[in-house]
C-alpha cells in the first residue's frame, strides 16, 4: 500500500509539470494557426475591379419589393431586375457612380442602403441628435429648478393657530378628554 501511495505520490509532480508544457503549445500552435488565417484572408486575391464594382453596388442598393435587404441577398423578381441593371449598366462601361445616379433617378433615394448625409436627407440624421439634446436639457432645466425651489413662507398668524392646536389636542390627550368625531362633532370614548 504504501509502494501504490508512494508511485501516486512521485507521478503528480511529474504530470503537473508535463500538462502546462502541453498546453503552451497548443495555444502557441493556435496562435500560430490563426495568425496564418488571418493573413491568408487578408491578401487573398479579391476578383477582377468589374466584379468589385458590381459586388459593392449590390450590396448598397436596396430592393425595390423587400425591406431593408440588399439587391444582393434578395430573391424579389424586383431584386434581380435591379441586379440585371447593375450588371448591364458597368457592362456598358458606366461607372459606379452612374449606376447609382440612374437608379436614383429611377427609384428615388429610398433605393439607397444608407441614405446621403447631405441635402435634404441629412434631417434624417440631424434630428434625433438635437432632440435628445433638448430633452436632456429640458430635463435637465426641469431638475435644476425643483431642487432650487424656495421653502414656502409660513406667516406668524398661522403658526401660532398650528401651535395653539397642537397644544389643545396635547392637554386634551393628558386630561383624558374624549375628542369629538370631525365627521358629526360628538365626542369619541377612547377604545380599551
Amino acid at each position: 500500500m504504501t509502494s501504490a501511495a508512494g508511485l501516486a505520490s512521485s507521478e503528480v509532480p511529474r504530470r503537473s509539470l508535463r500538462r502546462p508544457a502541453f498546453e503552451r503549445a497548443a495555444w502557441i500552435v493556435l496562435a500560430v494557426a490563426v495568425a496564418v488565417a488571418l493573413v491568408v484572408g487578408w491578401h487573398r486575391p479579391s476578383g477582377s475591379p468589374r466584379a468589385q464594382e458590381i459586388a459593392t453596388l449590390e450590396r448598397d442598393i436596396k430592393c425595390p419589393s423587400c425591406d431593408d435587404l440588399s439587391v444582393a441577398v434578395s430573391t424579389a423578381p424586383t431584386a434581380i431586375a435591379v441586379r440585371h441593371t447593375i450588371v448591364r449598366r458597368i457592362d456598358e462601361g458606366q461607372t459606379p457612380t452612374e449606376v447609382e445616379q440612374y437608379l436614383i433617378s429611377r427609384y428615388g433615394t429610398a433605393i439607397l442602403l444608407d441614405p446621403p448625409t447631405s441635402g435634404p436627407t441629412l434631417l434624417v440624421w440631424v434630428l434625433p441628435g438635437l432632440a435628445g439634446v433638448v430633452a436632456a436639457g429640458a430635463l435637465g432645466g426641469f431638475l435644476w429648478r425643483r431642487s432650487r425651489a424656495a421653502a414656502v413662507a409660513v406667516e406668524a398668524d398661522d403658526e401660532a393657530l398650528v401651535r395653539a392646536a397642537l397644544a389643545a389636542m396635547a392637554g386634551a390627550a393628558g386630561n383624558g378628554r374624549t375628542h369629538g368625531s370631525p365627521e358629526t362633532g360628538r365626542p369619541v370614548e377612547p377604545g380599551p
